[in-house]
C-alpha cells in the first residue's frame, strides 16, 4: 500500500501534492502537518484548523482523497474519512463526499486556497 501511494505521488502533477499531504497527515493524526496544506489566508481557515485539531484529538483517522476531475485550479475529489473514537468503546464514523478544492501556487508551494464543503472536516459526532 505504501509503495502504491509513493508511486502515485511520484507521477502525480505537483499541484496534487497538498491534497496527498493532507490525506497522509490526517491519517497520521498530525493536525499541524494537515494544516500546512491550506493557505492561512483562505476563507474559513481558523474554523478548518479548529475542526482538524479537534478531529485529531478525538479520533484515529483513516483518510483517502482521490482526485476525480481537474478544471483549471479546481480539483474535484472523492474524500473518504473513517473516524474511530479514541474513547473506550466509542463509535466509528464514516464519511464520503465529493468535494471541490481550489489550489494555487503560493511562493514555491502549492496550497489549498478554498474548499467548497468544509463540513467533511467537522469533528466527530461523539
Amino acid at each position: 500500500m505504501i509503495a502504491l501511494l509513493a508511486a502515485l505521488l511520484l507521477f502525480a502533477p505537483p499541484e496534487f501534492q497538498p491534497i496527498a499531504d493532507l490525506a497522509n497527515y490526517l491519517s497520521q493524526g498530525n493536525a499541524p502537518g494537515a494544516m500546512d496544506s491550506f493557505d492561512k489566508n483562505m476563507p474559513g481557515y481558523q474554523t478548518i484548523s479548529n475542526n482538524i485539531f479537534a478531529m485529531a484529538s478525538q479520533a484515529d483517522i483513516s483518510c483517502t482523497i482521490d482526485p476525480i476531475e481537474q478544471t483549471g485550479n479546481v480539483i474535484e475529489v472523492d474524500w473518504f474519512l473513517k473516524l474511530n473514537s479514541k474513547a473506550d468503546e466509542g463509535p466509528t464514523e464514516r464519511r464520503q463526499q465529493k468535494v471541490k478544492l481550489t489550489i494555487s501556487k503560493l511562493g514555491k508551494k502549492w496550497k489549498i486556497v478554498a474548499i467548497d464543503s468544509p463540513s467533511i472536516l467537522d469533528p466527530p459526532k461523539i
